[in-house]
């Protein structure tokens, strides 16, 4: 039996190990062990898309989903290493909830109860004798579920901001939203875990509808620093591991690009040869143009980066996070930038274009307070001040153009130097997707 949301187990987990890619950040279930059935038990993790967030979801569901029989796939990783590193392998019931499968093409009201009618069914599929007490009220599935089992809850959400996000300017959708998983996890005693991860950070409504979650972002992650995105040390030891004398072998990629580019010259070629009898002027031209495309050839066939570490450092790096109890900084890269480049062996922007891609240029375009100005200086490379207590974790409450940069830091578009309280554009992949969001004419509109 395949579940999806009840116990999923371990499934999509191997899938990940077996990738050359894999980096193991199993170290992070110890710590999440010791919040297990305490007051710190609650945890939201906001950082932006392509930092690994389903990776890590997917591991956590495999660790703590209750099976008979314990699972191996992590006795050869780090956690193995270290003491009573499997207290709670498998021994706990995982409730894993993806948003986007529920809230993308419905209703909030749809939605939410499409999420209470998939858990009870699988519940039913995998304890075939338990009684619901009220099917329609998440409380007390939950509560029916550890009752029944005498093991508590471990809660993983993934996207659990995706209403914040497409419904961004329904304010009662979003409230009856957050107040359902309000409802679901404070202070209830059969919750032992429950990890949320998404993009912004917790919107504040009220008290009914507020969520009483520890929060780690990326302008202020503390001890979860270490486990966002592929750190320095991590993007090494990859590229030791995969690239030859530290240099990935581009023959293939470029032997690629030139059968294309001669093919395009033959073709170009066999036209040529169609041509009618030219005057000597337009023939003197025609040869001119025909040198100039060689060039223009020639230096495409020889503007390829070789993919080295040193090279990836100068694309890829920049994201800094400071955890302030230890009073270290993480240099960080997106694992999803890496893996690509690695895997296709090229250095390029591998961005995905969502929803954030247009709402960059949508607040650009507001110039509120000089905003383009500041926008034009970030791509110059310069840094600026900001003031992000005034952000209201979400896309529509701006006060001040601070607000906006504020929420472009949690978009991945900047990084925050808490120490200086400034901004700045962290690579030149990201540079490239600020410059092609934010071209000419947006600016100077």
């Amino acid at each position: 039996m395949v579940n999806f949301v009840f116990n999923p187990g371990t499934e999509n987990f191997k899938i990940i190990l077996t990738n050359k890619f894999f980096v193991d950040k199993t170290k992070l279930i110890k710590q999440l062990n010791k919040r297990i059935n305490t007051v710190d038990r609650f945890i939201c993790v906001s950082r932006p898309r392509r930092f690994g967030k389903t990776v890590i979801a997917d591991m956590l569901v495999a660790y703590y989903s209750f099976s008979i029989e314990k699972t191996d796939i992590f006795n050869d990783k780090k956690i193995a290493k270290t003491d009573n590193w499997d207290k709670y392998l498998g021994e706990l019931n995982v409730i894993k909830l993806n948003m986007i499968d529920y809230f993308t093409n419905n209703s909030v009201k749809s939605g939410l109860s499409q999420i209470k009618n998939k858990i009870v069914t699988e519940v039913k599929q995998n304890i075939p004798d338990i009684n619901f007490t009220n099917e329609k009220n998440i409380v007390r599935i939950f509560e029916d579920i550890y009752k029944n089992t005498q093991k508590k809850i471990v809660l993983i959400i993934d996207e659990w901001d995706i209403i914040l996000r497409d419904k961004k300017n329904s304010y009662n959708k979003i409230k009856k939203y957050l107040k359902f998983l309000n409802q679901a996890t404070k202070d209830k005693q059969y919750i032992a875990l429950a990890y949320i991860t998404g993009i912004l950070p917790i919107k504040r409504y009220g008290v009914h509808s507020s969520l009483d979650f520890n929060e780690y972002t990326m302008i202020s992650s503390l001890w979860m620093s270490k486990y966002i995105g592929f750190s320095q040390s991590e993007v090494k030891i990859l590229c030791k591991k995969l690239i030859d004398n530290k240099k990935i072998d581009n023959s293939q990629n470029n032997n690629h690009k030139k059968r294309k580019l001669n093919k395009e010259l033959n073709n170009k070629n066999e036209n040529d040869k169609k041509y009618k009898i030219l005057s000597f002027d337009e023939e003197l031209k025609h040869k001119n143009n025909k040198i100039s495309e060689k060039q223009t050839d020639n230096k495409m066939l020889n503007n390829t980066e070789t993919v080295n570490f040193k090279n990836i450092k100068k694309w890829y790096n920049g994201y800094k996070l400071y955890d302030k109890t230890k009073k270290k900084i993480y240099k960080l890269y997106t694992p999803y930038s890496i893996v690509k480049a690695l895997n296709i062996g090229e250095l390029s922007n591998y961005w995905n274009r969502t929803e954030t891609y247009f709402a960059l240029s949508e607040y650009i375009e507001l110039n509120i307070l000089g905003l383009k100005e500041d926008i034009i200086r970030l791509r110059n490379g310069k840094r600026i001040k900001i003031n992000i207590d005034t952000y209201q974790n979400d896309m529509t409450s701006f006060k001040n153009k601070d607000d906006i940069l504020t929420m472009l830091v949690h978009l991945g578009y900047l990084n925050y130097d808490i120490r200086t309280k400034e901004v700045f554009i962290p690579n030149k992949e990201v540079l490239q997707e600020f410059i092609s969001t934010t071209d000419s004419d947006i600016i100077s509109r």
